[in-house]
């Protein structure tokens, strides 16, 4: 349980330096954001079996991120986030804010 916990804390750091310098990570828009941290996510589950902490997290911003925007479904986070956003940078900038409010309340 404590080797998952840490897996999210990383995860939450490798989110955190991609938002805040995404032009390093080649990372232009919420799609792009949305591979990076999905294939970060699959590698690790992968490589250490199933990562129930991280897989849970991100779970719960689906779910915070619906509530949010009061969508009338239950809709992938990146296609809501690009949907309220004004392009492809504020889609990032947008996902860090909610990101970070979400952190705030898990």
């Amino acid at each position: 349980m404590k080797k998952n916990h840490e897996d999210v804390k990383r995860f939450i750091t490798f989110v955190n330096a991609v938002v805040n310098k995404p032009g390093m990570f080649n990372v232009n828009n919420i799609e792009d954001l949305h591979l990076i941290l999905f294939g970060y996510s699959s590698g690790l589950g992968s490589s250490i079996g199933p990562c129930e902490n991280l897989s849970e997290m991100l779970s719960a911003f689906r779910v915070f991120i619906n509530n949010e925007f009061e969508t009338k479904g239950d809709y992938d986070w990146p296609r809501v986030i690009r949907f309220y956003s004004a392009g492809d940078q504020h889609s990032i900038e947008l996902f860090k804010l909610k990101f970070d409010q979400f952190l705030s309340t898990y």
